[in-house]
């Protein structure tokens, strides 16, 4: 259908951008943290406990069906929903972390990787089943693949450089940027669907 030609393309990048923020802060966590007065060590537990506990926190809601069933067509706009909202409130966090004081550093952190948790079940559910309920096997070769182009291979080195030639506060915005990335593709693929169901479902007038 059109939904499925138009929204799911964006939606594996905007997955992907996702994928590249929750991965890529690990590259620029722990050189952050002790540039802002945080120990190697305690950086390095605290981001590992945040990044275990806080995305199975998140994917827990979207898994236990009470808000969203992502594996379900009937559901396929209420899901678009649920992972923009939720990203764009991860987004919001993520673009608020580097101002934040070092009391209210890592709670913050905690509460964007809830929410960013919360979009990996929700997306691979409707990435493979809800938009391409017949093209499953499809939808999961493009979606590793576009994984892998935009974010796997490219963002350890891209962050590498960064922190090379600019640093680890430039290197950490440019990741927060990612969680940003991904709450806009989120958006526009939500406005795809409505769009094009609209026109699908608009009566042709015969002249």
């Amino acid at each position: 259908t059109g939904v499925q030609t138009c929204a799911l393309p964006i939606s594996n990048v905007a997955f992907a951008a996702q994928l590249g923020f929750l991965n890529g802060l690990r590259y620029v966590v722990p050189d952050y943290g002790k540039a802002h007065g945080f120990s190697l060590q305690f950086t390095l537990l605290a981001f590992s406990s945040i990044s275990l506990v806080g995305p199975a926190l998140g994917g827990t809601v979207s898994m236990s069906g009470l808000i969203v069933r992502p594996d379900q067509w009937s559901q396929h706009r209420k899901t678009l929903a649920f992972l923009a909202c939720t990203s764009a409130t991860a987004s919001s966090i993520a673009l608020l972390l580097p101002y934040s004081s070092e009391g209210a550093f890592w709670p913050a952190l905690f509460a964007c990787f809830i929410f960013s948790g919360s979009v990996y079940p929700a997306a691979q559910g409707i990435i493979n089943t809800a938009l391409t309920a017949a093209r499953v096997i499809d939808a999961s070769a493009y979606q590793v693949q576009c994984c892998n182009i935009l974010v796997a291979m490219p963002i350890p080195y891209m962050l590498g450089k960064s922190m090379d030639l600019w640093g680890q506060d430039t290197s950490f915005r440019l990741v927060m940027l990612l969680q940003f990335l991904a709450a806009t593709g989120f958006t526009c693929a939500l406005l795809t669907s409505h769009c094009t169901e609209n026109e699908n479902t608009t009566p042709q007038v015969k002249h």
